[in-house]
């Protein structure tokens, strides 16, 4: 009896760890998956930026200059 009681706490405590495995494996996936997020969220607010910040204040920049010149 005690052998198959150590048997089976054996076969729990595997269990368990390919459980707890594979959660860690969850994670990882799920956290790569967060970081691919935020890496294109900085890619898509750089573009916005650029369309609403940057290439106006260049545009106009571009246009003082060419007034200064008087062109």
């Amino acid at each position: 009896k005690a052998e198959a009681q150590l048997a089976y706490e054996l076969q729990a405590a595997k269990i368990k760890q390919r459980i707890r495995n594979e959660e860690i494996q969850i994670e990882v996936v799920e956290r790569r998956k967060q970081i691919e997020v935020e890496e294109q969220e900085v890619r898509r607010k750089e573009h916005e930026l650029r369309s609403t910040v940057r290439l106006p204040a260049e545009a106009e920049h571009y246009k003082i200059t060419r007034i200064a010149e008087g062109k």
